[in-house]
């Protein structure tokens, strides 16, 4: 219900692109990239509607009636809308001799998503070159994969505008997403009858973990794939479907980060399983520590590479994190030491959990390791927390190691005493 409000609001809020009034004459509709892209833009908007101008952009193919080419431009204006690829009039040359850097040709690509719809100069004007208009009807058919020309056929009653929307596309909103809800819904039901039933059968513990956490994500990303390969159907405005195919997008990609975050638990219990048949219980202490650190990689690199597919340069970001990451480090130097203490504690190994350790400050049996300090149980059955930086550089006696415990004592003894008494 979230995602449909979503929806909803963006369906109100944003129309098609605000596309300022064209000059009439007619060398000017098409004397640089800019003003052919305005022009095929601006006469297929309902306030300036005229199909015959905007079909004026596709003058290359020769062998075309009017009202091919009038289909053709308003299936790409269609495919550019479905795609939520939205045109920046701003970054679109408007020099008349123009030439592609790459190619070194006069022509320019619209968008990077579609390589084969690009301008060309023909003469003294700008128009879709010819490869264009023949991929259109492919990518037409591609991006309306599901409804295609029925939208076309349907009666008046489907096509009138109801709150910013057609009517059909209100029942095509009710579809999609519950088409996207029960596929979810029989994803976790045909894992639950064969994958959990499979690992039932084994003695292990890490396969029925690793099928318990896989199960949600793994169907969500099931979910948001089809939704993904499926919104264009909805033929909602570019701006919807540009925020639309950035939230997909974003969910995709969080789908991922949440399977891999789930990934750590299974990994951490086959750790957990190798660990407790080992003698030392120093590794146990240590697995959990391997668990947070995994989570907290996932997420952050999960976080760069989300930002990174949504046009946001993470390099600078990362400089800049970089060079507040110093000042912290400055700030939290203590931290740092006792975090780089555990290291050389895990790695030596002086003493084991359980053991009786004894240095200049303290004395107890150690219950934990972590990441800042170590947990003693002192004599007096108190709670001690010593900092790992602390314990990585003082001499530790290692009282749970003996092998013998050595007992001096004094016996009082009288001279009357007998052999036999004193053995």
């Amino acid at each position: 219900m979230i995602f449909l409000a979503i929806l909803f609001f963006l369906a109100q809020s944003a129309g098609a692109q605000s596309v300022t009034a064209a000059s009439d004459t007619s060398e000017q509709l098409f004397e640089n990239p800019r003003q052919t892209v305005h022009t095929f833009l601006y006469y297929q908007q309902e306030a300036s509607q005229d199909f015959a101008r905007a079909a004026q952009t596709m003058k290359l193919a020769d062998n075309l009636t009017e009202e091919q080419r009038i289909d053709l431009a308003q299936q790409l204006k269609r495919i550019l809308d479905a795609r939520g690829l939205l045109v920046h009039y701003e970054r679109i040359p408007d020099n008349p001799n123009y030439t592609d850097s790459l190619s070194g040709r006069h022509q320019y690509t619209l968008f990077s998503a579609l390589p084969n719809v690009y301008l060309v100069k023909q003469g003294d004007k700008w128009l879709f070159s010819q490869t264009t208009i023949e991929t259109i009807p492919d990518l037409y058919s591609n991006t309306f994969s599901i409804v295609g020309d029925l939208v076309d056929e349907l009666p008046d009653s489907m096509q009138t505008y109801w709150l910013g929307l057609k009517v059909w596309q209100y029942l095509a909103i009710f579809i999609w997403l519950l088409i996207g809800l029960v596929l979810r819904k029989l994803f976790e039901f045909l894992f639950d009858s064969y994958a959990r039933k499979l690992v039932e059968k084994t003695q292990t513990r890490w396969d029925d973990l690793l099928v318990e956490e896989t199960e949600r994500p793994i169907s969500f990303l099931f979910m948001i794939g089809f939704f993904w390969a499926t919104f264009t159907n909805l033929m909602l405005s570019v701006t919807t479907n540009y925020y639309l195919s950035m939230i997909l997008n974003v969910a995709f990609l969080a789908s991922f980060v949440w399977l891999f975050y789930n990934l750590t638990n299974v990994l951490t219990q086959y750790l957990e399983d190798i660990t407790a048949k080992t003698e030392s219980k120093l590794d146990d202490q240590l697995v959990p520590l391997i668990r947070k650190t995994l989570k907290v990689f996932v997420v952050v690199i999960g976080i760069i590479f989300i930002l990174q597919n949504n046009g946001i340069n993470v390099t600078s970001l990362l400089a800049g994190l970089g060079l507040g990451g110093l000042a912290i480090a400055l700030a939290a130097k203590d931290t740092l030491a006792n975090f780089f203490g555990s290291i050389t504690i895990f790695t030596d190994q002086p003493f084991q959990v359980g053991d009786l350790i004894k240095t200049s400050n303290a004395e107890g049996v150690v219950e934990e390791v972590g990441f800042r300090s170590t947990r003693l149980r002192t004599l007096y059955d108190s709670d001690l927390s010593v900092p790992n930086s602390i314990l990585a550089n003082t001499e530790i006696d290692n009282l749970g190691r003996r092998r013998r415990r050595r007992l001096n004592t004094t016996l009082n003894l009288t001279y009357d005493t007998s052999p036999e008494q004193i053995e």
